[in-house]
């Protein structure tokens, strides 16, 4: 896409004759009503600064005429996501597309939220880590964390008070962060209207695409104070460290059922956290106040993700929509079975996940038409068609009895790509920028995920098949946490087990 430099004040008429060429309305996909109500998020932090006023009201201004021309293009951007009245459960994607969003004079229902200066040169920006006023080079020294990003401070459309009936909500939020030495710029997205693949050509048309380094995860772990109640503990794992316990559970799969048989290095990661968060819970909870043990050995453990479709839909870089599908393992599995009754998870346990975790995306390949149908249906967009489809409706509850929090099952949200992160932006003001006017982020986050008890495993910029290491992300209780991470460690740097 041609560069869109701008200047503060009335556009060109050259500037609107090439944003009124971006006014394709691009088709959405038949799932796009079923996803789940909520907001995924993706951070870019650039080094900056001095930013003297003259030169941060130009970067706003940039900021702000690019955004139109993204939602100048993608029309539903500009529209709104309402929920139906008395059935606060399910969503209502309204994709009649604001009148006013396409008008280059105007924001729409999508916001810009720019962050004034409280003083000439400095801001406020509180966060997790820091209680007092925090420059881009400390973020940066301390490896840009996710818990380094507040996402109730750079996305405030994603808050609970959004779910109430009759509120409308923005299907994109971008708040712009200015530190005296930097800038935050927060995409927020509805889940209902887009997954995080459809997001790419949004972010595409925002900025052209180039390479962002990955951000230093050791000086991450070895410099910032622990994480606090709640809050994920970042596990870092390599290709290398991961490829013989890939290897073990690939033969052992094989063995069982096949040289046919697969399991892909993210079921393998999938599996190990799914092994090793269950025995930390149930090591972490023992008993409850009469004795009895919090997790019984019989009790189910599921792990719950989600596929893309889009390949399989054979719609891979037409739609914009969600593609995505909630999947859980069999619900034959018990704790007892998952750990094998041992009180030290092994790599023979690992195996098994492993191959149950791939048994569930196949059963979606072979039938992903039924899972689509059997989401419709429980989503209110179609009739079902008997008391057997009306009791295998039910998804979004079957997830959520699956993962609840305070059992034993898993709910993890694997991202195989970040989704568009390799960008080059050309926004006026900052630091570094190369001799076409372009800038690499110094670090793009996911904040933190919302939903209690959710695990993210991500891979650095890369895509699931580079050599940068794997992020996982739990978000975990004290009790819990030093028996995770010792168990992570040991079981992917021990060949023996």
């Amino acid at each position: 896409m041609t560069a869109c430099t701008s200047t503060y004040g009335d556009m060109s008429q050259t500037k609107k004759d090439w944003i009124a060429s971006l006014t394709e309305v691009l088709p959405l996909t038949p799932i796009d009503r079923t996803a789940p109500v909520g907001y995924f998020s993706l951070v870019y932090g650039f080094p900056g600064g001095p930013w003297p006023y003259a030169k941060r009201r130009r970067s706003i201004a940039h900021i702000a005429i690019r955004l139109k021309a993204v939602i100048a293009k993608f029309p539903f951007l500009g529209g709104q996501l309402l929920l139906d009245d008395g059935q606060p459960e399910r969503s209502k994607v309204m994709y009649s597309p604001d009148p006013r969003a396409a008008n280059i004079t105007q924001l729409g229902k999508s916001d810009i939220h720019p962050i004034h200066c409280i003083q000439d040169e400095m801001i406020s920006f509180k966060t997790d880590l820091f209680d007092s006023e925090v420059t881009m080079a400390e973020i940066l020294r301390n490896g840009a964390p996710p818990s380094a990003i507040k996402p109730d401070f750079l996305h405030p459309s994603a808050t609970a008070t959004h779910y109430k009936n009759g509120h409308y909500l923005h299907p994109l939020t971008l708040r712009t962060s200015i530190l005296k030495d930097g800038l935050i710029l927060g995409f927020s997205v509805h889940h209902s209207a887009m997954d995080l693949a459809g997001f790419t050509p949004i972010l595409a048309s925002f900025a052209d695409l180039g390479t962002a380094p990955p951000f230093d995860l050791a000086a991450h772990l070895t410099t910032c104070p622990p994480p606090p109640l709640h809050h994920p503990r970042l596990l870092p794992r390599t290709p290398a460290h991961l490829a013989p316990l890939h290897t073990f559970c690939l033969h052992r799969t094989r063995a069982r059922l096949g040289a046919d048989a697969f399991v892909s290095r993210v079921d393998v990661l999938s599996a190990l956290v799914w092994v090793v968060l269950t025995c930390a819970r149930a090591r972490a909870w023992p008993a409850n106040a009469d004795g009895k043990p919090t997790l019984s050995p019989t009790a189910p453990t599921r792990f719950c993700t989600a596929v893309n479709l889009r390949e399989r839909m054979g719609i891979a870089g037409v739609y914009t929509g969600n593609c995505f599908m909630r999947v859980l393992t069999a619900p034959d599995v018990t704790v007892e079975r998952l750990l094998g009754g041992l009180e030290e998870p092994r790599w023979e346990q690992v195996a098994n996940a492993a191959g149950w975790i791939r048994a569930a995306i196949e059963d979606l390949d072979r039938d992903w038409p039924g899972h689509v149908k059997l989401a419709r249906i429980a989503a209110g967009l179609e009739n079902g068609g008997g008391p057997e489809v009306a009791r295998r409706s039910d998804v979004g509850q079957a997830v959520a009895r699956a993962t609840a929090r305070d059992g034993a099952g898993v709910d993890c949200s694997v991202n195989v790509t970040m989704g568009g992160p390799d960008v080059m932006f050309d926004i006026p003001g900052l630091a570094g920028a190369d001799a076409e006017g372009k800038v690499r982020p110094a670090f793009v986050r996911f904040p933190f995920d919302r939903v209690g008890g959710c695990v993210r495993i991500l891979p650095r910029v890369g895509g699931a098949k580079g050599t940068e290491d794997w992020e996982v992300l739990i978000p975990v209780r004290e009790e819990e946490s030093t028996f995770l991470v010792t168990e992570f460690e040991r079981l992917v740097s021990n060949p023996f087990l």
